[in-house]
């Protein structure tokens, strides 16, 4: 799977208060998810603005053992010249994000970790227990009503690399 294509410089702009971090204590990956806790940045990309908005609490110490399976959900849309997505597409967006989320994390087989909307696409960036249990649900979900119009994307990673190696959270969290 190919990697974001961020430049640590645009990153810069988007990090994140350390002070956000350093008050956070070990939880589980389920008092994650309870807690619903949100960080949010905004910076530059490939000319475009980016937002980058990630689930707090996912330090190294929690146990993403039972989630080795990374699925990234695309949606790309017409931009309105600044890379970012006209209202109706983005409530669209929001709406397709509620429901999914209701059903992957409702019983915690899959978790929502990072969302990053720039220059036409929007990414949610999932892990999960079971990449077939994912696409079934995705799917029942979409009959509900016209197909969204995303792409789905899946890797083995077990040790969650490309979330905290190639989103620079991991960074983030150590302080």
């Amino acid at each position: 799977m190919n990697k974001w294509n961020i430049h640590s410089s645009a990153l810069i702009l988007i990090l994140f208060s350390p002070l956000a971090y350093s008050n956070e204590i070990a939880l589980s990956l389920e008092q994650v998810v309870k807690n619903d806790r949100w960080s949010i940045g905004q910076g530059r990309h490939q000319g475009k603005p980016l937002i980058l908005r990630f689930r707090r609490g996912l330090g190294q110490k929690v146990d993403i053992s039972k989630h080795p399976k990374m699925i990234r959900v695309e949606w790309h849309y017409a931009t309105n010249g600044y890379g970012m997505p006209d209202s109706v597409t983005n409530k669209a967006m929001y709406r397709f994000e509620d429901r999914l989320i209701n059903v992957v994390e409702k019983d915690l087989m899959a978790v929502l970790v990072l969302v990053m909307t720039n220059n036409g696409k929007r990414q949610w960036l999932f892990y999960s227990k079971s990449i077939p249990v994912f696409s079934k649900r995705l799917a029942e979900l979409v009959r509900e009503r016209e197909p969204y119009p995303i792409t789905i994307k899946s890797v083995n990673d077990p040790r969650w690399q490309f979330f905290y190696k190639n989103t620079y959270v991991k960074k983030l969290l150590k302080k």
